[in-house]
């Protein structure tokens, strides 16, 4: 994965990926001001970005994760599906 110019400044993303029940064709794409485009991309001129419009939905499992400047991802949280909410990694060690 080529890391966006190696981040700005060295500075750090952070990433959420998740599943979810929600069929992908109510997934759509926005059109609304820049950056928006209305064509799934925002609109930069140096990278190409897709974006996309989620309706609201309840992940089904996923974590949180930051990126740091030379792409090395750490886990910060995590779903928890009981509480229904994201959870930091050392919260749920400290309730096992």
């Amino acid at each position: 994965m080529m890391l966006l110019r190696k981040l700005e400044n060295n500075s750090e993303m952070y990433v959420i990926r998740f599943t979810s029940n929600t069929p992908s064709s109510e997934i759509g794409i926005p059109n609304a001001p820049h950056p928006c485009t209305g064509t799934g991309f925002t609109g930069s001129n140096e990278h190409l970005i897709p974006e996309y419009e989620y309706p609201e939905t309840k992940p089904t499992d996923g974590a949180i994760y930051k990126i740091d400047a030379e792409g090395n991802e750490t886990i910060i949280g995590i779903w928890d599906d009981e509480i229904p909410r994201f959870i930091r990694v050392s919260d749920k060690k400290d309730r096992e």
